[in-house]
């Protein structure tokens, strides 16, 4: 607990004793039965009653000492008197009082003994007595102690001597070093040369480097430092890309839009490119005419994006491919459009049945799975349509499919200390948690993401898209 660098020093048990004896009505020469003030506590005396009997009869033979929980009217009479503020010291450093106080932890044991010994010192400032014990900061200095919100009286307030940068114990050492405070003024032995000159440096800093005189491997930074350099195609792809995203229309249609758009959009707009004509920029086409190649069949894939900002981009050029076909159904004479809808979707499905969606122009199946699942014979779940799909496109069981998540999802919760009430812990692992109890628990909505965190072990032979 280190008691002397928080000012609880020789002098200051000294004190503590006489109080003691003071609120026992001790008197020399008469026969007194007095509890040790450390046997009361939970810490405990540290040596036998016997030996404990044995040095007090050397400093007052007719004490009758005993060690034990204090009596409730002497516990009461002694905790209730300001003028014994300096026991409550005495008992922090024990740890509390047996019986009467919670059990001060090892770790804990400190802060309350600072407490108790400001709440005394302040005291003692109210009553005129001045300190004696710990130090002075003066309330004008620079640095501001942060016990001055105790809102001692006067200018002065208390600071025991604790090591830290929260209190002012910052000094220079010999050399000019700043160093703390409780170390600057010790007398180091020779064994200890090594952290007398470490504390006690001149406080210099080296020169910088002047730029060029650095010296590095000839053979280079090794293996860890490589950057392999660009392959051929990897260039040609870059040159594409740069090349489409420089159209004037496929900036006006990436207007306002995040990085994350604009980064999806360039490199999904270079691969349909590549992938319709090897040499674009060789072909005799301008950029603009190059995205208006592509331009539909990227908004297409872009719309199934699971990142609902792409998505969201590329449905907000629905209307205008609805426009588009309107003009060509016309241009031939139609009545109506000659050709599929942008998007649409099949009417409303029962469990089992199956219809068609369409969107941009594909057709694309559609079958309603249900919602209902029953594990082990239980009666059905609600909100399970996400394995009962994943498990129809998979063609595996999907109660068993259910039952594998929730035992990786039962094994992380075994395995992970729960968080702790204040306690910082990073962002997954909470949503993990979170996860965790929709799995466990009955009719929880399901997301896709308990399939990264426990689908590992029932997927690990197969591949999910979606």
């Amino acid at each position: 607990v280190q008691c002397v660098s928080i000012g609880l020093g020789v002098s200051l048990w000294a004190e503590l004793h006489v109080t003691w004896l003071k609120a026992l009505k001790y008197k020399a020469g008469g026969k007194t039965r007095i509890p040790c003030l450390a046997g009361a506590c939970h810490a405990g005396c540290g040596r036998t009653l016997a030996d404990c009997k044995a040095e007090w009869k050397k400093v007052a033979p007719d004490v009758e000492l005993v060690h034990g929980a204090l009596p409730t009217p002497l516990y009461r009479e002694v905790t209730n008197n300001p003028n014994n503020m300096l026991l409550l010291v005495g008992f922090a450093r024990g740890g509390g009082l047996l019986q009467h106080e919670k059990k001060i932890e090892p770790l804990e044991v400190r802060e309350a003994v600072v407490e108790k010994m400001v709440a005394w010192q302040k005291h003692q400032l109210s009553k005129g007595d001045g300190p004696q014990g710990g130090a002075l900061v003066d309330g004008n200095r620079g640095s501001v102690s942060t016990l001055a919100s105790l809102g001692a009286a006067g200018d002065e307030v208390f600071a025991p001597a604790i090591g830290g940068g929260a209190l002012g114990v910052w000094c220079r050492g010999r050399g000019g070093r700043k160093a703390p405070k409780v170390l600057v003024d010790l007398h180091y032995a020779d064994h200890e040369a090594d952290l007398d000159a470490t504390v006690n440096d001149p406080d210099v800093r080296p020169a910088a480097p002047a730029d060029g005189t650095q010296r590095v491997p000839v053979t280079g930074l090794g293996d860890f430092w490589k950057l392999d350099s660009a392959s051929p195609e990897e260039q040609h792809r870059e040159a594409a890309a740069e090349w489409v995203a420089a159209a004037p229309t496929y900036v006006a249609d990436l207007v306002g839009q995040a990085d994350s758009v604009r980064s999806y959009s360039r490199s999904l707009a270079a691969h349909l490119l590549l992938a319709e004509m090897p040499d674009p920029k060789g072909a005799g086409i301008s950029p603009d005419e190059a995205w208006g190649l592509v331009r539909l069949r990227a908004f297409e894939l872009a719309s199934t994006s699971t990142d609902s900002t792409i998505a969201r981009w590329a449905g907000s050029f629905a209307d205008e491919f609805a426009e588009q076909e309107d003009d060509a159904a016309a241009a031939v004479g139609g009545s109506g459009r000659s050709v599929a809808p942008v998007s649409q979707l099949p009417d409303f499905l029962k469990p089992g049945e199956s219809g068609t969606a369409v969107l941009f122009g594909e057709r694309w199946g559609v079958k309603d799975h249900g919602e209902l699942l029953s594990v082990g014979g239980d009666e059905p779940e609600r909100a399970k349509c996400l394995y009962l799909s994943i498990a129809a496109a998979l063609k595996v069981d999907p109660s068993e499919l259910l039952s594998s998540l929730r035992a990786r999802a039962r094994q992380f919760v075994a395995e992970v200390p729960a968080p702790k009430a204040g306690e910082l812990v990073p962002e997954a692992v909470l949503y993990a948690f979170e996860l965790a109890h929709d799995l466990l628990e009955r009719d929880h909505p399901q997301m896709r993401a308990s399939l990264l965190w426990f689908g590992d072990v029932v997927f690990a032979a197969v591949q999910l898209n979606f």
